[in-house]
């Protein structure tokens, strides 16, 4: 299955039951999709593409291509229209064992081959021609942390719950608790033993079972914490280096540097797979397209970016050890 068709079945949920089994299911499969969609609606922002960019060449689409399929092509199809769409690569092949023939898939369904570098551009989301796994996986992995604490959520609302030994005894209980929950006082009639003091545990006969765990609700600041430190591993990783607690006591200006760094060797490497399309497709087909980082990653061109960001982090592990001596 390629990114295309993972997405496609992601967003085609049309079947829907109303047991429970069904229900979970597909709020988890909404919750992959919030969490693919969040994370790809932020890494496709990364480039500014400008230039005589055809009317149908659809470059939002491009970085999706790009990123879930990790290629995709310039060609016009057999109506003559220029345009950016999925690809696949056969037939004989080159020495490093790429096809040379292009097998194009246009999104109504419609498929037609192209012979690379003669009629058509093949470009990659990094040189190296891998897709975007980082993007789909840390999507997955938020999904699964908030997956996680849904259920914690639900076990803290879990109370003490009364077991009874027979069938008259539970009908009274639960319609005891149905009017508890909707606000009516009522009289429960019992004919031998009060099952008030049974519920109290006057009388053995009606024990408490307890599913109450009190660590459950100390879990979610523990989950919370391990979804920002995902996320923020992935925003390094494309970029946009963010520390969610605001504080980097723990690392030496050094490991500062280097966090920076490490932000701009992916983008880099896919700002060079794009330019290098790019150039292919104004010499084929004589445009003059360019592409850049867009405006939020516009601090990976400076170099005075990685000092000011050094001075500024050395500044809070300063201010953070003062406030340590301090307390």
């Amino acid at each position: 299955m390629n990114g295309l068709d993972y997405i496609n079945n992601c967003l085609c949920f049309t079947s829907y039951s109303k047991s429970r089994k069904k229900n979970d299911e597909l709020l988890q499969q909404l919750k992959d999709i919030e969490q693919l969609t969040t994370l790809l609606t932020v890494v496709c922002q990364m480039f500014d593409t400008q230039g005589d960019i055809p009317e149908n060449a659809n470059l939002a689409f491009m970085e999706i291509f790009a990123h879930l399929d990790g290629i995709y092509c310039y060609t016009k199809n057999e109506r003559g229209e220029e345009l950016v769409l999925p690809c696949g690569l056969a037939g004989d092949l080159d020495p490093y064992g790429i096809g040379r023939d292009v097998i194009v898939y246009q999104l109504n369904g419609e498929t037609f081959n192209r012979r690379r570098g003669e009629n058509c551009v093949v470009g990659y989301n990094v040189p190296q021609m891998f897709r975007d796994f980082s993007t789909i996986l840390t999507a997955q992995q938020l999904s699964e942390i908030l997956c996680s604490a849904r259920y914690n959520t639900f076990y803290s609302r879990v109370n003490k719950i009364p077991c009874v030994t027979n069938s008259k005894d539970k009908e009274k209980v639960d319609t005891a608790i149905k009017n508890m929950l909707k606000g009516v006082l009522n009289t429960v009639l019992v004919e031998e033993k009060d099952i008030v003091e049974q519920i109290n545990g006057a009388v053995e006969s009606i024990k408490m079972l307890d599913l109450t765990d009190p660590e459950t609700t100390h879990n979610l600041q523990y989950l919370s914490k391990y979804y920002d430190d995902v996320l923020s591993r992935y925003l390094t990783i494309i970029g946009l280096p963010i520390n969610f607690s605001g504080k980097m006591a723990q690392m030496s200006t050094d490991e500062v540097s280097g966090y920076h760094a490490l932000s701009c060797v992916l983008p880099s490497a896919m700002l060079n797979a794009r330019r290098t399309f790019w150039d292919e497709v104004n010499e084929m087909f004589g445009r003059n397209i360019t592409v850049d980082y867009s405006e939020s990653w516009q601090h990976l061109k400076h170099e005075k970016f990685h000092s000011e960001t050094k001075d500024i982090e050395e500044k809070e592990v300063t201010d953070d050890e003062e406030t340590i001596d301090n307390e």
